[in-house]
């Protein structure tokens, strides 16, 4: 019988010549039909926030499954969906009024795209209907996030996007000395469109896929009085930075404003269960709230208890182990490891991040995908470089500085072992 699975973003070509089959994960690593141990720096595409095996969680998922296991949010609830949304919501002491439940991050993205457009229909705007999204960005490959889509390798071979979007510049070099230059760029790009048409602006606090660029609390803070300014939402895409990444619950927290929506997913539940949803203030969800008015949108298993279950328990651990201080504590350190090995090779250019999330950059005539091979060979657990030639280096939320050694040790072998055999 051939190979079962068509993987997603994957070369079936290239991955079916070596099958990587993983059968059992524990703390922060990931182990194979072999045997073979990989330390998971890419904490499950940027979810695992507390690594692998939480019996605490499990217990928890299943424990809801005995009491609902599946319960549609269509017009009823279960206490586990309004149970996680208080107390979030009240960790967030009152910046958010509500959320809506989805099943991961590009339906959280499809989610605020909608509201933002409803919203300004039901307050008089009805022609405000572009969304601005920044190059390099990416909100999630469903069709409607497709038209906000940042990188255009992602946008191939799929025929006619959704109109109604555009892009404004943003570039990997943009930094904390240089940031007002490119807010003059990002502005004339929305003022170029017509600001009156404008319903949103989508942006990450610090780019993943786009090669780990930190945007500037102080650019953030100037776009969001931009947006007041011309009555222009503004979305911050948690998806990634959400549930403690950068050291804060969400990266709104470090950057002195609070934006009108938020899409959450991924380390919301640790990775242990699909959900995501969108966090918004009481000004975007008032006018939703009459009974003259519904949101017709939703998804089956926006807001499946067992996920929700995961959720509050994840909550919970990030506070009560202290996860946030410890990643607060560990970041100047993560940093340091990373940048060392920039100081070493010459083929690192730059290291770029925030947080427990950093970026290496190689030099553009050695191709970042070509260490793929050597990694899996010392136990890394890589994906695909992101945009800008960037070895992501995203780790659990619980590793230690004992970890963080570990991972430099293996990258800077894999670096030298690749610079030996070109």
């Amino acid at each position: 019988m051939s190979y079962p699975v068509w993987h997603p973003f994957t070369n079936m070509g290239e991955f079916l010549e070596n099958p990587l089959v993983l059968t059992k994960g524990k703390g922060i690593y990931l182990y194979d039909k072999q045997g073979n141990c990989y330390l998971d720096v890419n904490a499950c595409l940027w979810s695992l926030s507390l690594g692998y095996g939480r019996e605490d969680i499990i217990e928890a998922m299943m424990n809801q499954a005995r009491e609902i296991a599946c319960l549609p949010l269509f017009s009823r609830a279960h206490q586990a969906a309004v149970d996680y949304a208080d107390k979030l919501l009240d960790y967030l002491n009152g910046d958010f009024s509500k959320i809506f439940y989805t099943s991961g991050g590009a339906e959280a993205i499809e989610t605020a795209l909608k509201i933002s457009r409803a919203y300004h229909c039901l307050t008089g705007n009805s022609q405000k209907t572009q969304v601005g999204h920044f190059s390099n960005s990416y909100h999630g490959v469903s069709l409607g996030a497709l038209s906000i889509m940042g990188i255009p390798s992602i946008r191939k071979n799929v025929g006619p996007i959704p109109p109604d979007s555009f892009e404004i510049p943003m570039s990997y070099e943009i930094n904390q000395d240089n940031w007002a230059e490119y807010l003059d760029k990002i502005e004339q790009a929305i003022l170029a469109q017509n600001v009156e048409t404008v319903a949103a602006i989508v942006i990450e606090p610090v780019m993943a896929a786009g090669g780990i660029i930190p945007i500037p609390p102080e650019l953030i803070q100037k776009l969001k009085k931009f947006c007041l300014t011309h009555n222009i939402l503004l979305i911050l895409d948690e998806i990634v930075t959400g549930y403690g990444r950068t050291g804060d619950l969400f990266a709104y927290q470090g950057m002195g404003i609070v934006p009108d929506l938020i899409t959450v997913a991924k380390a919301i539940t640790s990775g242990y269960a699909p959900l995501g949803g969108v966090l918004v203030t009481a000004k975007i969800a008032d006018p939703f709230m009459s009974k003259d008015v519904t949101l017709n949108h939703g998804f089956t298993h926006g807001g499946h208890p067992i996920a929700c279950a995961a959720a509050s328990k994840t909550l919970d651990i990030l506070h009560s182990e202290g996860i946030l201080n410890h990643v607060k504590d560990n970041a100047d350190y993560f940093y340091q490891q990373m940048q060392a090995l920039d100081d070493e090779f010459e083929i690192v250019e730059q290291v770029k991040g925030r947080g427990y999330m950093y970026g290496v950059k190689l030099v553009d005539t050695h191709d970042a995908a070509n260490l793929a091979p050597f990694a899996r060979k010392y136990g890394l657990l890589f994906r695909r470089p992101a945009e800008n030639n960037v070895i992501p280096v995203v780790p659990p939320l619980v590793s230690t500085r004992q970890d963080i050694d570990d991972i430099a040790s293996r990258l800077r072998t894999i670096l030298k072992e690749y610079l030996l055999a070109i």
